[in-house]
């Protein structure tokens, strides 16, 4: 997301939340200010605070398929998936929802193996 697009958002969210939002700062700030706004909006709104949107974060299509594994979570996951492409993102996993991570980032206390 461009500064301009951010800054669009919490000026969005602002009217929400019913609150000023600074828009001044780095794009780093900017965004880290944005999945603030965004988390305490789910909150109120009684989604926990999971943003279902998508961010690339690593490229790994190449990673054999013994090193993925297919996991549910039983909470409210912030997780690095396989999307459709192949590639990492990083998104929030609602609780029961099936999805596919690195077998070296399974947390067995957080979720369960398999379908």
């Amino acid at each position: 997301m461009e500064r301009k697009e951010i800054i669009a958002r919490l000026n969005e969210l602002s009217g929400e939340l019913g609150r000023e939002i600074d828009i001044t700062g780095s794009s780093a700030e900017l965004a880290l200010r944005l999945r603030e706004a965004e988390e305490e909006l789910g909150a109120i709104n009684g989604d926990g605070g999971c943003i279902p949107e998508q961010v690339v974060t690593d490229k790994h299509p190449d990673l054999p398929m013994g090193d993925r594994i297919q996991v549910k979570p039983s909470i409210c996951l912030h997780l690095k998936v396989f999307g459709s492409s192949g590639y990492l993102v990083s998104k929030c996993v609602p609780p029961g929802v099936l999805v596919e991570i690195a077998s070296r980032d399974f947390d067995p206390e957080k979720m369960t193996k398999g379908g």
